[in-house]
């Protein structure tokens, strides 16, 4: 990080602590607990399905944002674990072994998307993406 950075960083991150706790604390915590847990909306392999189709759709953008699939492919396992995993393992809802096994599988499974949908991106596509 180069010093002029330091002070949009710690901005941003006295921004973000405070939305969160402020969310947090006055919407989500009052809604969860008011919450009744609902039985499952759709069959589990399509809502499996659905989930797999917006998670891909997710990764297609990102690709033609960075316009590589490797590096979409991190950018979705970089925030998984950042924003889950580790959020899950200083809250205690999830142990650091099931956290690293986690990110094992993320690591692989989008590193196989990406490698697959390199493969079978359209040339013209490529060209495209290498003129960013």
């Amino acid at each position: 990080m180069m010093r002029g950075q330091v002070p949009s960083v710690v901005a941003a991150f006295i921004t973000l602590a405070a939305l969160y706790l402020v969310g947090v604390l006055l919407l989500l915590d009052p809604v969860a607990a008011r919450e009744v847990p609902s039985v499952h909306l759709l069959p589990l392999p399509l809502a499996f399905l659905i989930a797999i189709a917006v998670y891909i759709a997710l990764f297609v953008w990102i690709e033609q944002v960075v316009g590589d699939p490797f590096k979409a492919a991190m950018a979705i396992v970089l925030s998984q674990t950042a924003l889950v995993n580790v959020d899950f393992v200083l809250s205690g809802k999830r142990g650091i072994a099931t956290a690293a096994a986690s990110t094992v599988i993320l690591c692989i499974s989008w590193s196989a998307v990406a490698w697959v949908y390199g493969r079978l991106k359209p040339k013209s596509d490529l060209s495209q993406s290498e003129t960013r």
